[in-house]
């Protein structure tokens, strides 16, 4: 067996690092575009399988109720539009008292007549 020297010893070294590292990188690379091409392939078989139309007149305005249904109790719109005497629930009349007067709250069902049923958006 030949002695190795210290140069020989990191250049040994060096060859068989420098190609294990040329080996792993290349085999990331290829890992990566797989995967790249499974997810053009899962995105692609998502949108065959997703059908796309608009909602049905129906299902709008059952979503605009539920949206509006939410923001009254979120923002607690029957705390100031309900009259603690008759107990409807958002026809206005409740008192107000402020430095400047009294402020009555207003009708906010969707009474066309009373309310804010011929609103526009």
């Amino acid at each position: 067996m030949l002695p190795i020297t210290n140069s020989t010893f990191w250049s040994y070294c060096e060859k068989f690092f420098s190609t294990r590292l040329r080996a792993s990188q290349l085999a990331l690379k290829i890992s990566a575009i797989c995967l790249g091409f499974g997810s053009l392939a899962g995105v692609a078989q998502a949108a065959e399988q997703v059908p796309v139309q608009a909602p049905s007149p129906e299902q709008t305005q059952q979503n605009l109720i539920a949206k509006g249904q939410y923001l009254a109790i979120a923002a607690d719109c029957a705390a100031c539009h309900t009259d603690p005497t008759t107990k409807q629930p958002f026809a206005g009349g409740y008192a107000i008292h402020s430095p400047m007067g009294v402020i009555y709250s207003t009708n906010i069902t969707p009474s066309k007549q009373f309310g804010i049923g011929s609103y526009t958006e």
